[in-house]
């Protein structure tokens, strides 16, 4: 695959052009069509918004495992270790949103630190076998499964203030739940785009390492396939 080729994938993905791919969950929306009031069912909104935490920690867990790949490549075997224990800890419960919290501040860290080494070959350790092509592929992975989660985050925050308008003062245990999932889709509404301009970053650098050593990336399709795999609907 050429530089060129790669680049595209990358700005393809994270515009969204691959989220009709992966479809988006339906959100809250009452099955009653003649229902004027109540349009936004809770307890789907709740189903949705479990599906966004696990959809995002999936995008996190893949941003952690590349994060790993390559900070063992370059030696830094202690903070590819904590990465990897991260990563295992959100995957025993991806619909946990304290552990996905904590997950993307590691996650968002590792590709900082990434991010500030300009040159990425320079650094790898010439006895250390590095999956360039595995790295790029959960990273594209992320990106697309970001996409998705983001897109969702937005509608869950509408229809929850639909839902707020609607349900009356009196119903507090209701009221309740729906702030809480509100509040968890406005963290990631505001949250993705960072984690999202971090690894397109990193994504750019692994493009470039790519094509220095002659190695084909995988394709958009390839990553839309693996993808579709991890997500929730």
């Amino acid at each position: 695959m050429s530089k060129t080729k790669a680049v595209l994938i990358i700005i393809m993905l994270v515009i969204g052009i691959c989220s009709t791919v992966l479809a988006l969950p339906k959100i809250g929306k009452s099955s009653d069509e003649g229902e004027t009031s109540s349009s936004v069912d809770v307890s789907s909104l709740e189903t949705s918004s479990s599906a966004l935490i696990y959809n995002a920690s999936w995008a996190t867990i893949n941003i952690l495992e590349a994060s790993a790949l390559i900070f063992d490549a370059i030696d830094y075997k202690e903070q590819a270790e904590k990465l990897r224990l991260g990563m295992e800890i959100l995957k025993s419960n991806p619909e946990d949103e304290d552990s996905l919290k904590k997950a993307m501040e590691e996650a968002n860290n590792a590709v900082e630190q990434l991010n500030k080494m300009k040159d990425l070959e320079s650094q790898l350790n010439s006895s250390t076998t590095f999956d360039v092509t595995a790295a790029f592929l959960a990273l594209g992975c992320a990106i697309n499964l970001d996409n998705n989660a983001l897109e969702t985050a937005k509608l869950i925050v509408d229809d929850s203030k639909t839902a707020l308008q609607e349900t009356p003062k009196t119903k507090v245990k209701e009221i309740k739940r729906i702030k809480a999932i509100s509040e968890s889709a406005v963290f990631l509404s505001k949250n993705i785009p960072i984690q999202l301009k971090g690894i397109v970053s990193v994504s750019s650098n692994l493009v470039n390492l790519a094509k220095t050593k002659g190695v084909e990336l995988p394709s958009q399709e390839k990553i839309n396939e693996k993808a579709s795999g991890m997500i929730r609907g």
